[in-house]
């Protein structure tokens, strides 16, 4: 982590004579015989472990779910092998005592449905398996960044002590100084404006119609930078995260497109089953760039934050859940769904301490030109920093 921050400290002892000298990486004043060095560097370093360490708890929560998700699949695997057994051994023999019949070609036919859901099993628990070892190696990753930050800290130390110098601890004021609200957690509602720049309704919304109660945003940014322009309580910041917008779609629709690539919603048989989720999902890699005034309150700080974001999506899906015959299935689709694949947009939020209140809107709209409902997508709800 680069240096962000130079902090400038106004002495103020009328006994003695005081002598300040800026160095390349230190603040030391000569305070009769004694020296104090206050090195901002190191305050930097212990923000940005602290950051990764929260950064390598969620991974770690994220890895657990994998697990426990991939568990029950695989029991529900093990379950539906079972019946496909069940089912060929019947028809065996159905087949043998009585031949060819108009009964068994349909039991045959929900044989070869069951076996094709089979494979879509065994298709999610590989997804899922992928999932958990990519927030693996992430963990890899933040524990290599945490080993090169804590190197840095103890060259550091070493420098800090070679002369004997008594050392200022700041990681106890940490508060004290500029730091931005930026990487923690975000979740709200999502949403769409029309090109009027009002809530979409359905005619707007058409085959993304949603269903708002439904329909959430989740954002979490790890890395922060700050860049202070006053001592205490103004500065610009910036980061990077993670956005992820579920859309719980209102129709029950699978998304498609036509020859000429414009996506259309084809209606779903609910003949033979019960729709329980149909979702859109995209995830968007993030930065932010945000300007922040801080109000000192006791020993917290109410802040104000405005600034600009742009982002890149990363991938999309769409996922249904629906029971037939009282048994659970869920079905997922990985395409582009005619995304725009970059968004930019604004944002502001507001806060006391560690939690606050956000908005962001995007002038960018959900799909590419001419492909899709021209919407442009909107959320509000509470952050949680780290």
């Amino acid at each position: 982590m680069k240096k962000v921050i130079i902090i400038i400290v106004s002495v103020f002892f009328m006994s003695f004579n005081m002598t300040l000298i800026a160095q390349k990486d230190t603040t030391e004043f000569e305070i009769g015989k004694k020296k104090l060095l206050i090195i901002d560097k190191k305050t930097q370093k212990e923000n940005a472990i602290y950051n990764l360490e929260k950064g390598k708890e969620s991974f770690e929560k994220e890895i657990e779910a994998a697990n426990e998700l991939i568990s029950k699949q695989k029991a529900l695997l093990i379950e539906r092998e079972k019946l496909i057994i069940e089912k060929e051994k019947l028809i065996s023999e159905s087949e043998r005592l009585h031949g060819k019949t108009e009964d068994l070609a349909i039991k045959k036919a929900e044989l070869e449905k069951l076996k094709v859901e089979l494979e879509l099993q065994k298709a999610n628990i590989e997804a899922n398996k992928k999932k958990k070892i990519a927030f693996q190696n992430g963990i890899i990753e933040i524990e290599r960044g945490i080993d090169e930050i804590e190197k840095g800290l103890a060259e550091i130390n070493d420098e800090l002590n070679e002369d004997g110098n008594d050392i200022v601890p700041l990681n106890k004021s940490i508060k004290k100084h500029f730091n931005a609200h930026i990487a923690g957690f975000q979740f709200g509602i999502f949403n769409f404006l029309n090109k009027s720049q009002s809530i979409a309704n359905e005619t707007d919304a058409g085959i993304v119609s949603l269903v708002p109660e439904k329909s959430f945003y989740y954002d979490l940014k790890i890395f922060e930078y700050n860049i202070p322009l006053t001592k205490y309580n103004f500065g610009i910041a910036t980061g990077a995260g993670i956005q992820w917008n579920s859309m719980n779609l209102e129709q029950n629709i699978l998304l498609k497109e036509d020859e000429n690539g414009v996506l259309y919603g084809e209606i779903i048989d609910t003949s033979n089953k019960i729709i329980k989720k149909n979702k859109l999902n995209a995830v968007y890699i993030t930065i932010p760039v945000v300007v922040e005034y801080q109000v000192p309150i006791k020993k917290r700080k109410l802040y104000l934050n405005v600034g600009v974001f742009g982002g890149i999506r990363a991938w999309s899906k769409q996922k249904q859940v629906y029971k037939t015959d009282g048994v659970k299935y869920k079905d997922k689709k990985v395409d582009d769904f005619q995304l725009s694949p970059f968004r930019y947009g604004v944002m502001a939020g507001a806060g006391y301490d560690d939690l606050g209140i956000f908005i962001e809107y995007s002038i960018v709209p959900l799909f590419k030109h001419s492909k899709g409902p021209e919407l442009y997508p909107i959320s509000a709800g509470l952050r949680l920093d780290f």
